[in-house]
């Protein structure tokens, strides 16, 4: 295996902040993207936030809304 370095990450680096302010994503009907598991907000679910007692029972994904 070997490793070289990027060219681009330094100046990603850089300006990683001001990317994030200035981007956004957008989430399609992907069957595989789970609302309420997966992570939105930051580190958690919104099962962790709705404080849902059993969050991976919830089967909803973003194409079913």
């Amino acid at each position: 295996m070997v490793y070289r370095s990027s060219s681009l990450w330094p100046g990603i680096k850089q300006f990683y902040s001001t990317i994030l302010d200035y981007t956004s994503l957008t989430v399609g009907t992907n069957s595989f993207i789970n609302f309420w598991n997966d992570k939105w907000c930051a580190t958690t679910s919104l099962a962790n936030i709705a404080r849902l007692s059993d969050g991976a029972s919830i089967p909803d994904t973003v194409s079913r809304f």
